[in-house]
């Protein structure tokens, strides 16, 4: 049976990325089209009402079997800023073999790296750099 994985970029119902001093640097809570990101992979994303954090809209996928779907943000700089703090609120509704990861770029988006365990912070069961059905 095929491992298939979810990646989220800045992950459903994307709260927002604060720096130093509390200065935003990109903020995307899905009630304006057109979105700050774009999406790719074997799925599609798309702007739902039907689950939210905050405001009236997020974003969804469905990824097909053995499928690979991203969520990405426009590229933005983080320089001058000392600590980079991204919050958001996610629900990830996946199937036992199905995972959700969180990647970042530091390069354009030349290399991408995955949020480990070690710097996440929040609740949500977040093992092995994923979040899995688990």
């Amino acid at each position: 049976m095929g491992f298939k994985s979810l990646l989220f970029v800045f992950a459903i119902f994307f709260g927002i990325l604060s720096m130093n001093a509390q200065t935003v640097v990109f903020s995307e809570d899905f009630e304006t089209l057109p979105l700050d990101m774009t999406s790719s992979g074997s799925g599609t994303w798309d702007r739902t009402d039907m689950l939210y954090a905050g405001g009236a809209y997020s974003d969804t996928s469905v990824v097909t079997l053995a499928g690979t779907t991203y969520l990405t943000t426009n590229s933005f700089s983080t320089a001058g800023n000392y600590q980079v703090l991204l919050e958001f609120d996610q629900i990830c509704k996946i199937e036992f073999f199905d995972a959700g990861k969180i990647e970042y770029s530091i390069d354009g988006g030349t290399n991408w790296y995955e949020l480990t365990t070690t710097e996440y912070t929040g609740s949500g069961s977040f093992t092995s750099n994923k979040f899995t059905s688990q």
